[in-house]
Order: structure tokens, then C-alpha cells, then sequence
């Protein structure tokens, strides 16, 4: 009787000692995030740094505050990939349009000066048969001005970049018309 009585004691001198460690520790909200995709039901992934997060039984994310990425990808659509989002208060969608591959328009092909062919190299100037003259010698150049320094030119944008801000414009758009249904 009297080990009973030692090791319930025991027990209860360990469990009152773990009890303000459990208090102390910090509490972490979740959010319940969910993805609202076009098309419905595309394929969502969703990382905490490298790590896939699992997803509730209901499709939603569980998450605590903080940055993460998703991927996501259907059949006939243009993946996305590790696309960051946000966690916060208040934020419990998050939307993702595909764009579907005919919808991307090709890049064109830029046209190429052709090499002129061995036949039609430029002609060199005939040299003359008159003695050349000796050249007289140039007066010494007086230091000129500074001239201001020109500053670089904005360069051209490219091909991949019109492609992007023409993917991003597609994808505001089909969302504007998804939340825009009547």
C-alpha cells in the first residue's frame, strides 16, 4: 500500500511540474486557407519552405501566420509554380487562375538579317595609280568641354517579359469575370 500511495505521488509531483511549461508556451493561431481555382478542380500544392503541407479533409490549409508557396497545375493549363502567398488575419482565400495553353500566344519569330553569300561581298574601292600626297601635320586639338554623360537607354522589353504581363493580364481578367458572375 504503501509503493501505491509513493508512486501516485510520483506521478502527481511530475505532472504538476510539467503544467507551467505548457503554460508558458506560446499559443499559435491557425487560419483555415482555402484555394479558389479556375479551373475548379485543379491540382493544389502547398509548401512551407521545402516541406508539403497537408491538407484538411475539406481541402483547406490549416496554416499559422507566415509566408508560404503553392504550385498548382490541370491538364491543358500552364502550371504555376511556387507562387508565394500570405497567411494573416482575415486572409482565408486565395485565388489561382490557370491559364490554358491556347490562350498563350507563341512568341514570334524574330527575322534574321541573312549573311551575304561569297558572291556578293561589297566591292572594294579601286585604288587610285596617283602618288598619295604626304598629309600635313594637324594643328593640336584644343581640350574640348566635357561632354555631359549620356545616360543608358531603357531597354527594350523582352519577349518572355510580354509574355508574363500577358499571362498576369489574363489571369486578372478571368478572375475579375469568376467573381463578377451573375
Amino acid at each position: 500500500m504503501k509503493k501505491r500511495i509513493i508512486a501516485l505521488l510520483l506521478c502527481l509531483v511530475m505532472c504538476v511540474s510539467l503544467l507551467p511549461a505548457t503554460a508558458m508556451a506560446e499559443e499559435t493561431s491557425l487560419f483555415s486557407v482555402s484555394f479558389v481555382c479556375f479551373p475548379e478542380d485543379a491540382v493544389v500544392t502547398v509548401f512551407d519552405g521545402e516541406e508539403i503541407v497537408p491538407a484538411e479533409e475539406d481541402g483547406s490549409y490549416l496554416l499559422p501566420e507566415g509566408t508560404y508557396c503553392y504550385s498548382a497545375s490541370h491538364e491543358g493549363f500552364l502550371p504555376i509554380e511556387r507562387e508565394p502567398f500570405d497567411v494573416c488575419a482575415g486572409q482565408d482565400e486565395v485565388f489561382v487562375i490557370l491559364t490554358a495553353v491556347e490562350d498563350v500566344e507563341e512568341p514570334e519569330e524574330s527575322e534574321e538579317p541573312e549573311e551575304p553569300e561569297a558572291s556578293e561581298q561589297p566591292e572594294q574601292p579601286e585604288q587610285s595609280e596617283e602618288p598619295e600626297e604626304p598629309e600635313e601635320p594637324e594643328e593640336p586639338e584644343q581640350p574640348e568641354e566635357p561632354e555631359e554623360p549620356e545616360l543608358p537607354e531603357e531597354p527594350e522589353e523582352l519577349p518572355w517579359e510580354r509574355r508574363r504581363k500577358g499571362i498576369l493580364q489574363n489571369r486578372q481578367e478571368s478572375a475579375f469575370h469568376i467573381l463578377h458572375r451573375t
